[in-house]
């Protein structure tokens, strides 16, 4: 299953740093995002 997964992502180089672009993005988003409780209620 391990050698599939990787010989899928040698084929299809561009879509896997796509889909790392995306997910790298997402988690930027989030992080500016994110509230920050310095002192808690």
């Amino acid at each position: 299953m391990f050698n599939r997964i990787i010989s899928w992502s040698l084929g299809h180089k561009i879509t896997v740093i796509a889909l790392a672009g995306i997910v790298i993005a997402f988690g930027l988003w989030n992080i500016a995002t994110m509230k920050v409780d310095i002192l808690p209620d």
